[in-house]
């Protein structure tokens, strides 16, 4: 699985079938106001993929650190 938030975050994710849920905390810097679209894309081609659950994105100030959980 492809996990991106447009151009601020991008990272991959393979894990074998037997991986049960699991926590990936991921945080980066924001450096000014924008918009984004996250995106989580399946690429394992087993017609399953990963499941994900609880997925948020939290907000540290000063410094707009914004912290991807799934």
């Amino acid at each position: 699985m492809i996990v991106s938030l447009g151009s601020l975050f991008n990272e991959s994710f393979i894990l074998p079938s037997t991986q049960g849920f699991t926590t990936f905390t991921r945080s980066f810097t924001v450096a000014s106001d924008t918009s984004a679209k996250l995106a989580f894309e399946g690429v394992g081609g087993d017609n399953i993929g990963l499941l994900i659950d609880d997925v948020s994105l939290t907000k540290s100030v000063p410094n707009l650190l914004l912290s991807l959980v799934c």
